[in-house]
């Protein structure tokens, strides 16, 4: 795997292990969580990526259990259905090997990326909304992001890692970007949390990085011309719409 730590100095001082038991297995283990108070932001990317200060608490937000490979996001961790408890034995666990992590510092993000990974494919597996499979995809996106961010460039394999990144990244925006244009069409809002202007403007962002233009700015215009959005959403999705006329001149000028 080329895939590098990318890490944040001191990360492991605002860390602390919080003990779980898992609803499939019912066995207990340890995970690293952000110490209360710690998690600080100094803004946002375009697409609602906040962007934490000391440490990505991104990386922490999706629970993994090492003995069976349940994985969920952790305020869902425990929400879990006795028919999903049987596929996920079925599907998951009979093949899964167990992992020690309880005696790593901090989650690199090649950990975070294999927890959430596993989120997606426990989702898959129980059957979730397509606009859950979309917003798991949205937050693999970010991690990838943060990763490419954090990499050394002095690594010998700096350019290959960023590029695998980079990759990856955009993979999962496509990903996210197709999940939530299908849940518009088999779900009501709130949508992953989201209302209606919030999901607009991600699916937007997300439809500028994968060259849908025509598609951000339908969501755009709704929005701008929404009765319920925000005066924060509707403020950024001025930048957005510059964001987007950029993109536009880019790809007529290669063309």
């Amino acid at each position: 795997c080329i895939i590098k730590k990318g890490i944040t100095r001191g990360e492991a001082e605002l860390l602390f292990d919080k003990t779980y038991t898992c609803p499939v297995c019912d066995r207990q283990f340890k995970a690293k969580t952000v110490r209360s108070g710690k998690v600080r932001t100094n803004g946002t990317d375009f697409d609602l990526r906040p962007r934490h200060v000391q440490v990505d608490a991104i990386k922490y937000e999706a629970i993994m259990c090492p003995h069976c490979g349940y994985a969920a996001m952790n305020r869902y961790f425990d929400a879990i259905l006795p028919v999903h408890r049987k596929l996920i034995r079925e599907k998951i666990g009979e093949s899964f090997q167990e992992r020690n992590e309880e005696n790593l510092p901090y989650y690199t993000y090649d950990v975070a990326l294999e927890h959430y990974k596993l989120v997606l494919l426990n989702n898959m597996v129980k059957g979730a909304k397509s606009s859950e499979l979309a917003y798991t995809c949205v937050k693999i996106a970010w991690l990838y992001r943060g990763l490419a961010e954090n990499l050394d460039p002095a690594d010998p394999e700096y350019e290959l890692t960023k590029e695998h990144a980079g990759k990856e990244e955009k993979n999962y925006q496509k990903k996210a970007y197709q999940g939530f244009v299908k849940a518009r069409m088999e779900e009501d809002y709130p949508m992953a949390g989201m209302d209606e202007s919030t999901c607009n403007y991600l699916t937007a962002a997300l439809a500028i990085e994968v060259g849908e233009y025509d598609m951000a700015s339908r969501f755009i215009s709704q929005i701008m011309g929404s009765h319920t959005a925000s005066g924060r959403i509707k403020d950024k999705c001025y930048d957005l719409k510059t964001e987007l006329t950029k993109r536009q001149k880019q790809q007529e000028t290669a063309e």
